[in-house]
């Protein structure tokens, strides 16, 4: 039906992923079902030794991700995470800022994701407020937050401490429209050259959606937008701003689903590895994965797992 009403012509659908998988003209697939089956599905992806794209989160526990990267690494596939932000251009410009220098080493990140109330939204999207397909606040979106923080941060993560809130009740008096995981996280990582950072994620919020990039480096900071850099401006007395699309836009068309996929189509083409793939996502998943043991048990977690 969807087929039909795009108009796609040559559009086969199927109803089985072995049948889909033994298709000789299926070069590369996209895993966007829900949480629970991406790494079951991941890997028989790569065991028919198609390329892939896996939308977050890559699993639900250590393990999984874990057996998915090996199951990757052994076929030789090429492969990208759906961690999008990657490809918006405030990301983009924030990456460059930071590579050039301009804020010095970074010792200090702040990452909110804030989503508010999901569980307001069409039923389409109940199984997310389940443990056992959702996975937790951080695994369904959160994991957008962790994922853009570690990319600015130079060693690896080493601690994480974290403490979960839940104040939403049911909706509307459905009984059925709970969260069975703290909607909200917070935590602390430390990493293995002193640096800290802040982590927020969160379905309670009564706002737009938004999420926040702060870093604060030795020779200046970036606060989403704006920028403080003794490097780029010694004189400068007040935050310049580099104005660009951020995740945060709220609007669906930003979304830069079109980018990810032709940077990994030019990959297959080229011969050349994709980021972020698996195996850099496995370390943004510890972190999670961590900080939602911290929540649940009340300690801090060392890493790695």
């Amino acid at each position: 039906a969807r087929a039909e009403q795009l108009g796609l012509k040559r559009c086969e659908p199927y109803t089985d992923l072995d049948v889909l998988l033994k298709q000789e003209n299926v070069d590369l697939v996209s895993v966007c079902t829900p949480n629970n089956y991406h790494v079951e599905q991941g890997i028989a992806v790569a065991q028919a030794s198609k390329h892939l794209v896996m939308e977050k989160p890559i699993a639900l526990d250590i393990e999984g991700a874990r057996a998915l990267e090996k199951a990757v690494v052994q076929a030789g596939i090429k492969n990208v995470v759906c961690f999008v932000l990657h490809w918006y251009p405030r990301f983009l410009n924030q990456m460059a800022l930071v590579k050039s220098g301009a804020i010095g080493q970074v010792f200090l990140a702040d990452c909110a994701y804030l989503h508010g109330h999901l569980e307001r939204y069409t039923s389409q999207w109940r199984w997310i407020w389940k443990k056992s397909m959702g996975g937790s606040t951080l695994m369904q979106g959160g994991i957008h937050a962790v994922d853009v923080m570690r990319q600015f941060m130079t060693a690896p993560a080493t601690e994480v401490t974290a403490y979960g809130h839940m104040h939403t009740a049911e909706y509307e008096g459905d009984p059925t429209a709970m969260y069975e995981y703290p909607p909200t996280v917070t935590g602390i990582v430390k990493f293995a050259d002193g640096a800290v950072a802040r982590l927020v994620s969160s379905f309670e919020t009564t706002m737009p959606y938004q999420l926040n990039l702060r870093l604060y480096g030795t020779k200046g900071s970036i606060q989403d937008a704006h920028v403080w850099s003794e490097v780029l401006s010694p004189k400068q007395n007040g935050w310049a701003e580099f104005p660009a699309i951020g995740a945060d836009s709220g609007d669906p068309s930003h979304i830069p689903f079109g980018p990810m996929i032709d940077h990994i189509v030019d990959c297959i083409l080229n011969d050349r590895p994709a980021f972020p793939d698996i195996s850099d996502a496995l370390k943004s998943h510890e972190i999670a994965f961590a900080a939602d043991i911290s929540a649940e048990e009340g300690r801090p977690v060392r890493l790695p797992l």
